[in-house]
Formats: structure tokens, C-alpha cells, sequence
């Protein structure tokens, strides 16, 4: 059975969700899986809901964590050095992820790798949140790299 740990800053809303819509896909497809999240902040007075532990990071078979800079991060906090051993890897998913934003209705319509572009064009936009249709597109995009 592969572990996955899939991680953003806070354990609120990306990472719990893609845990939840990848072990229902895991489900699915008959896929031997145990899958968890956890939220790399360690700000004070903004602890992650969830906080990723040592454990957990030891635990997982696969990280996969929601921004680049979150690689670095883990290797930081847990003084893991230039050790590459940990599988972990970035699905790219900005911190702009709300469950209860609904989305344009053309999302459904879109393929995985049209909602990518969708993304890529507004992600920068400070007035941009995306809800459950795009971020399903988001993660079905990824399953490639997440299953790896």
C-alpha cells in the first residue's frame, strides 16, 4: 500500500480536499492507498489545522505539497539537508482554492490541461478564487505526477 501526504499551508482547504478527491479516486480505481494532509505553516497565531510532523513526513511514500516553495520548506523544518530521499513533488496549486467559490460554467466544459491554462492566466490576479469544479480539473491534471 502506497502513502500519500498531500500538503498546503494551512490544512484548510486545498490539501484536505485533494486528500479527500484523490482517496476517492484511489477508491474508484481499485488503488492500494492510504492518503492523510497536513499544513506546513508555522506562523505564530496561524497554526495549521493539521500540522505536518516528522512523522508524517517519514510516513508518506509521496509528498505532494501545493507550491514549489513548500519542497524547501519541508527539507528546512525537518533538518532532512540535501538528503532527496522523500518523494515530494509540486502539483502547482496556488493558495487560491475556496469550496464554496462556484465556478464559471464554461470549467465544465473544459479539458484537464484547458483548466492548467485557465489557471495559469489568473493565478496571479489578487481578486481570483476558484471553487471544486476547477480545482477536480487542477488534480485530474496531476494524476500523473501524483500517482508516480
Amino acid at each position: 500500500m502506497k502513502k500519500y501526504l498531500f500538503v498546503c499551508r494551512y490544512n484548510i482547504f486545498r490539501s484536505p480536499y485533494s486528500a479527500s478527491w484523490f482517496s476517492k479516486y484511489c477508491k474508484d480505481h481499485n488503488i492500494d492507498a492510504e492518503v492523510n494532509s497536513a499544513g506546513i505553516a508555522v506562523e505564530p497565531g496561524f497554526d495549521s489545522e493539521t500540522p505536518i510532523t516528522k512523522s508524517l513526513v517519514h510516513w508518506a511514500d509521496r509528498i505532494l505539497v501545493m507550491e514549489d516553495y513548500m519542497k524547501e520548506n519541508i527539507f528546512e523544518i525537518f533538518d532532512l539537508g540535501k538528503k532527496r530521499s522523500i518523494d515530494v513533488a509540486s502539483l502547482g496549486i496556488p493558495d487560491k482554492f475556496r469550496p464554496f467559490v462556484s465556478d464559471a460554467a464554461e470549467i465544465e466544459r473544459m479539458s484537464a490541461k484547458e483548466a492548467l491554462e485557465y489557471l495559469a492566466k489568473d493565478a496571479d490576479n489578487p481578486d481570483f478564487l476558484f471553487g471544486k469544479g476547477l480545482m477536480n480539473k487542477i488534480l485530474e491534471a496531476n494524476l500523473d505526477l501524483i500517482l508516480r
